[in-house]
């Protein structure tokens, strides 16, 4: 008989059936069934920590289950929470249920919580608003709170007086099926995992026997049952609480351990205690309450009031937040001393009104400012920022890397790995491009390597590398731009290119001249990605490769090509690349390496366009 497999290797295999095989039944932590198997099952599964301290709770997650778990996990320290709190008439009752044991006297779940994800429906708004309200999570560092809706096109057709589910009927059908689920969920928590025959005391790390748990289980339904008693009900009507003249805050409580605090969709009100010890603070989707708070008449410095008095906080995130009105820089900047990381995703105008909000210098900046369609062929054609943005931002950038495939991109940044700034078009929209000239779609890139000037200084740049999709769409676009590659930045070092007709079209004019690249006194390295061999380039390559003349030594010459060149280009042309590599030449040599360009060897569409900025990570990225 094969001995059993060592228990580390146990857990690992634990981990992956729960990620891989069991992803879709972790409402019903079916996992845990795994416990049944034998004696030394159990006691690996039980002695992992690891698969008890990352929890995922769905609104049809059995009670017992949840009671059963907790009970077991809150023994743990490091505890992982997330709650998805779905929508529908019943769900608010579930989510209460819940939150009411998560800090109940008895469990020791409030002393092990330190990360807390809760996710729940913008029809349980006043319940989860209530919940969190109440929380008591001392220990809790890491908190990330979400509200969602349905999407535009189904939210239009709802109307907040009516039943979420539709008639009565419909919701008592569903109640029964729910609750026949439930039966069934029950009956399968009890056979499943909480008592698999011998009560052998489990490892230290958890030490209460199954049976202790059934027990403690059955003690907390009990507990259930009164929460139940004052929940919806199916068939009853339900009111979101979307009261224009008065936009919800949710009052934060005093968690004396938070460090990390992730919103989305939600306005906070931060105690001051709790601002005093952030150290990252993430704010996004807050826009939707714009119009709520024009109607209530209410001055929109909700962003001011929450970041004044972060004097910790040292990464920041805005996402499309409640845009800032009625107040001036001047009058009142945002001081955060600490901060070392900052970003910004928003439309072109309100990051505009919101960065000179923030004093300079600037710490580490990402932006994404994302334009709408009609501002596309204008933006790109008279400039990606207004004069309003600041400038000098890019200062330190010495690399930059351009991007135009689906997506239109300009990355910079002041080292070989570190911050960059990056410009990006979208593939994703519905602006149609389709009566654009070839000129109008030629502009994009040349505009922005124009203006990139107010950010970056181009005597700086050492390194630089345009990639761009082998689309025919785009390839008319380097004839505008490439000649004057060279003069706008003088001190490169190194160059990369791709694809194969823009590396061949940069070469047809480089040759033009009498030394070609003479200009570029600095440059070691060339860098072009072709994927495919083709003919055309061998005949462009070979004659370039032998005029050209790079002035320090070890200056190479590299050459991209896809994985399968050798399989699918023809022998003679890459043999004739590699004897050009053999070339003995003290001063220059030339590299052949396999590698598949994301960029040169896609098609994307060309649609909707996109752009932001970064000093650190300099982003005109698209919108999701």
């Amino acid at each position: 008989m094969a001995s059993a497999p060592p228990t580390e290797i146990l857990c690992q295999i634990f981990h992956l059936v729960r990620r891989d095989a069991l992803d879709h039944d972790e409402a019903h932590m079916s996992w845990a069934s795994l416990a049944c198997v034998s004696k030394h099952w159990r006691n690996a599964l039980y002695g992992d920590p690891s698969m008890w301290t990352n929890l995922f709770f769905r609104p049809h997650t059995p009670l017992l289950t949840i009671a059963v778990v907790l009970r077991r996990s809150g023994l743990l320290q490091g505890l992982q929470v997330t709650v998805d709190a779905g929508h529908g008439v019943r769900q608010d009752g579930w989510f209460r249920t819940l939150f009411r044991n998560l800090h109940y006297a008895q469990l020791p779940i409030s002393e092990s919580v330190t990360s807390l994800r809760i996710r729940w429906h913008v029809t349980v708004r006043a319940e989860a608003f209530d919940v969190v309200e109440a929380l008591r999570a001392d220990h809790v560092q890491a908190l990330q709170l979400e509200e969602y809706a349905e999407p535009l096109s189904e939210a239009r057709s709802l109307s907040w007086s009516e039943d979420v589910w539709g008639s009565d009927t419909d919701v008592d059908e569903e109640d029964e099926e729910d609750e026949d689920e439930e039966d069934e969920d029950e009956k399968r928590t009890e056979a499943n995992g909480w008592d698999c025959g011998e009560s052998d005391s489990p490892p230290d790390s958890a030490s209460e026997t199954s049976d202790e748990s059934e027990v403690d289980s059955e003690d907390s339904v009990s507990q259930f049952a009164e929460d139940y008693a004052d929940a919806t009900q199916p068939g009853d009507t339900f009111v979101v609480d979307e009261d224009p003249e008065s936009p919800r805050i949710l009052k934060l409580p005093r968690l004396h351990s938070l460090e990390a605090l992730d919103t989305s969709g939600i306005l906070v009100d931060i105690p001051q205690q709790v601002k005093e010890k952030l150290v990252l603070l993430n704010l996004s989707s807050t826009v939707s309450y714009y119009e709520d708070f024009v109607l209530a008449g209410h001055p929109q410095s909700w962003l001011l009031d929450t970041l004044e008095g972060c004097t910790h906080l040292q990464r920041l995130s805005l996402d499309y937040t409640l845009p800032i009105e009625d107040d001036h820089p001047a009058f009142r900047p945002i001081v955060l001393p600490r901060l070392e990381y900052l970003f910004i995703e928003d439309r072109l105008e309100y990051m505009e009104e919101l960065v000179p909000f923030f004093l300079h210098p600037f710490p580490t900046v990402e932006f994404r400012a994302v334009l709408g369609p009609g501002q596309v062929l204008y933006q790109a054609q008279s400039g990606i920022f207004s004069s309003n943005f600041p400038s000098g931002m890019g200062e330190s950038i010495t690399a930059l890397d351009l991007r135009v495939d689906g997506q239109f991109t300009v990355k910079g940044w002041p080292g070989e790995d570190a911050d960059h700034l990056e410009a990006r078009q979208s593939s994703t929209g519905t602006f149609d491009t389709t009566g654009w000239t070839a000129i109008d779609r030629a502009a994009l890139l040349p505009s922005a390597v124009e203006k990139l000037s107010r950010i970056v200084d181009s005597a700086r740049i050492v390194h630089l590398s345009i990639h761009i999709s082998p689309v025919r769409q785009y390839q008319d676009s380097c004839v505008y731009w490439q000649p004057h590659v060279i003069q706008a930045f003088p001190s490169i070092r190194r160059f990369a290119l791709g694809s194969r007709w823009a590396v061949k079209a940069f070469i047809r004019d480089a040759c033009k001249e009498a030394e070609p690249l003479a200009r570029w006194t600095d440059l070691n390295e060339l860098n072009f990605c072709l994927g495919e061999v083709s003919e055309s380039v061998v005949q462009f390559i070979e004659p370039f490769w032998e005029r050209v003349r790079l002035s320090k030594p070890d200056s190479r010459l590299v050459l991209r090509l896809h994985p399968d060149a050798e399989r699918m280009a023809c022998p003679d042309r890459l043999q004739s690349l590699k004897l050009l590599a053999q070339s003995p030449d003290s001063r220059k040599r030339l590299e052949l390496v396999t590698d598949c360009c994301e960029t040169c060897g896609t098609s994307e569409p060309f649609d909707d366009a996109v752009f932001c900025i970064d000093p650190r990570k300099l982003t005109l990225a698209p919108s999701y």
